[in-house]
């Protein structure tokens, strides 16, 4: 777990910093300069941007025990600087579930 929590931490800081430069920020990984070394082992890394450009979201999303809920870690970045961390989960064990997909935050894999 400890390597999502470091993943998103990191991305955040470089899209900080890439936003000091730009006065915006990218959700491509390589152009904010995200390369960890070494790579990932167990998680994928995700930037989502708001409409608005001020806002974004780092996901960090794995499989660390090889069943159906995969671990998730959220931060998430406001126009007015706070930043919240977050843990949770992604059910994928029942196609009728309405969580499917979502993060329910509190669980783990």
């Amino acid at each position: 777990m400890v390597e999502g929590e470091t993943a998103v931490r990191d991305v955040a800081s470089l899209e900080d910093a890439y936003y000091l430069d730009t006065d915006a920020y990218s959700d491509d990984l390589a152009t904010i300069g995200y390369s960890p070394m070494p790579p990932l082992l167990y998680y994928t890394i995700r930037i989502n941007l708001a409409k608005s450009g001020s806002d974004y979201e780092v996901r960090a999303t794995g499989n660390l025990d090889g069943d159906a809920p995969h671990d998730a870690w959220v931060l998430e970045k406001k126009t007015d600087g706070t930043t919240t961390l977050r843990h949770g989960c992604i059910s994928k064990v029942n196609p009728q579930d309405k969580l499917v997909g979502k993060i329910v935050y509190g669980c783990t894999d």
